[in-house]
């Protein structure tokens, strides 16, 4: 998948309830998207590599955890990203 400015997304994980999409992308960035208007919400920076993987927590607030080249873990919300493991 490719998105704004050529950048590949890596992964797209979609919670239906919500109505919302993530991508992990090779911009080091994550994205929140909304699925009905193909809009991007909100881009949550924190990697210092290509971001892998993402998945967004199911029930409660809205998180998403990522994995990235950068070999570490992190649990953002919609504040941006902010814990590491």
């Amino acid at each position: 998948m490719v998105l704004d400015d050529n950048l590949f997304c890596h992964m797209l994980c979609q919670l239906v309830f919500y109505s919302t999409m993530f991508t992990a992308s090779t911009d080091k960035t994550l994205g929140i998207w909304d699925y009905e208007t193909g809009t991007r919400i909100k881009k949550l920076k924190g990697h210092s590599s290509f971001v892998n993987s993402c998945f967004p927590s199911r029930r409660g607030p809205q998180y998403i955890v990522s994995g990235a080249d950068d070999c570490t873990v992190k649990v953002g919300c919609s504040s941006g990203l902010s814990l590491n493991f």
